[in-house]
């Protein structure tokens, strides 16, 4: 509604918080398992990165989709055309290529600790204004509540139109410099 950020862990409410204010048009990269500059790493599982333009709702038909990435497999050093829905292909770096794996019935990117580089999307625009539905599959490892912080995707610099969605000691969490 654009009032309330709701978190969601397995398709059921966590929490809800207050908000104001929306995210503006930026075009900028959009990183998987990090920030832009390579710090907060996560160290783990992720697959189905899903980027909507309502608020969450169950949807089997993926009408209200803006962009998906199923982290199933590759061609070259992109993804398989089959498995992106909507906005481009993410450049997945020479050292993680293989790292796909499957978890939990899951099939999708193992990213492993100290990575020198991440999956990355130049010239994303996923423009999500106020009402929107950030989603992904992930399953961090021990690591990774062990240090606090990891980023699951990021996109931009922190500046107008950046948002993030990361791990906080092991609670999801959602930052925009826009909303308050």
């Amino acid at each position: 509604d654009g009032k309330t950020m709701i978190f969601y862990v397995d398709d059921m409410e966590k929490a809800a918080v207050p908000v104001t204010g929306s995210i503006s048009d930026a075009t900028s990269t959009l990183t998987v398992g990090a920030q832009n500059d390579g710090t907060y790493a996560f160290s783990g599982f992720i697959d189905e990165l899903k980027f909507r333009n309502t608020v969450q709702e169950y949807d089997p038909y993926e009408a209200n989709l803006l962009s998906k990435w199923k982290f199933n497999e590759q061609t070259g050093s992109t993804l398989a055309k089959n498995e992106i829905i909507g906005a481009g292909d993410f450049v997945i770096p020479q050292e993680i290529l293989s790292d796909f794996a499957q978890v939990d019935g899951q099939k999708g990117l193992l990213l492993p600790e100290n990575a020198s580089a991440y999956p990355v999307l130049e010239g994303f625009s996923g423009n999500v204004g106020s009402n929107f539905t950030l989603s992904c599959f992930y399953k961090g490892d021990q690591s990774v509540a062990d240090k606090g912080t990891a980023v699951l995707f990021g996109k931009g610099p922190k500046t107008t139109g950046h948002y993030e969605l990361w791990l906080y000691e092991g609670r999801l969490a959602f930052f925009a410099p826009e909303i308050h």
